[in-house]
């Protein structure tokens, strides 16, 4: 297995490898190259920020995102609003393969998520292994749908009295959504462990093929070669509960950017957050994220 340090770490090793693969692939008519089935590890979850100068990752984007799938939604807008290529994989006006919040948080038959079934049973048997959350809606997959789900399944395990994540993923792009991929479910991971009382643990990655569009391939130099703008560590989850109040805040700095507005978080893990969308919103940067 690969072990990494960070999500930066591991970005660029990975990037690199799939840049240098011999596997070549081309579904859907779209040429890659391929790393069959990937398996690596990043040792600290909370090192999840991409740093490299030179790929900059828009850290906007994967706010809005983790506020998305948070408030467990399905609406293409609220991705849209920070990347206008969403549109290009909705029905209608909603996302049906990659709404994974929509699939964590919302209650099933019997009226509970699949994220609280899992908080149950991590509470009740630390040693189980039955907390896993399904995101592949085979629904979705047909020929012509614009959107089928690429994480197949995340898994929690409590090991050496850490919670440890693990993600399967059908298909994972290495170029565009690894970087974020690594934040959402370093970020969830986080989340679980400190509503069950546990240290956050280790991050495992699994991905039947990690791939890169040849497309890309002349921005891969750059990023292999570029520096590191700051540091990449995550600020710690304090305290879970205000989550919802993130969601909301984000919800209203995107609907109405000229709309006054007071949150006020006790946690400086969504306060940053926060306060990194409303710099986009009103021109400023006032947060612990401005260098990157």
């Amino acid at each position: 297995m690969l072990t990494f340090s960070s999500a930066d770490e591991a970005y660029v090793e990975l990037l690199g490898a799939a840049a240098s693969s011999s596997v070549r692939s081309s579904p859907r008519g779209l040429e890659t190259r391929e790393i069959d089935h990937l398996v690596c590890r990043i040792e600290n979850p909370r090192n999840r920020l991409i740093t490299n100068a030179t790929r900059r990752w828009n850290i906007g984007l994967a706010f809005g995102e983790l506020a998305w799938h948070l408030s467990g939604s399905r609406d293409v807008e609220g991705l849209a609003a920070y990347a206008r290529v969403w549109r290009r994989f909705a029905v209608g006006q909603e996302i049906h393969g990659s709404c994974y919040g929509y699939r964590m948080f919302s209650p099933m038959s019997q009226g509970r998520s699949q994220w609280e079934i899992c908080r149950e049973l991590l509470v009740a048997d630390p040693d189980t292994r039955r907390a896993v959350i399904q995101l592949y809606d085979p629904d979705q997959n047909y020929v012509g749908s614009p959107d089928v789900s690429c994480a197949m399944s995340v898994q929690f395990n409590i090991r050496d009295g850490n919670l440890d994540l693990t993600v399967l993923m059908r298909s994972n792009d290495a170029y565009f959504g690894f970087p974020y991929d690594v934040y959402l479910y370093t970020v969830l991971q986080e989340l679980m462990a400190v509503e069950i009382g546990r240290p956050i643990g280790r991050y495992t990655h699994l991905a039947t093929s990690f791939h890169l569009y040849e497309k890309d391939i002349r921005k891969v130099d750059g990023v292999l070669s570029g520096r590191r703008r700051g540091y990449g560590e995550d600020l710690p989850i304090s305290i879970p509960g205000e989550r919802a109040k993130y969601c909301d805040a984000e919800r209203h700095l995107r609907l109405w950017p000229d709309a006054s507005a007071n949150f006020e978080f006790s946690d400086e893990f969504w306060r940053h957050k926060y306060l990194y969308l409303l710099g986009e919103t009103d021109g400023r940067s006032r947060s612990y994220y401005r260098d990157f």
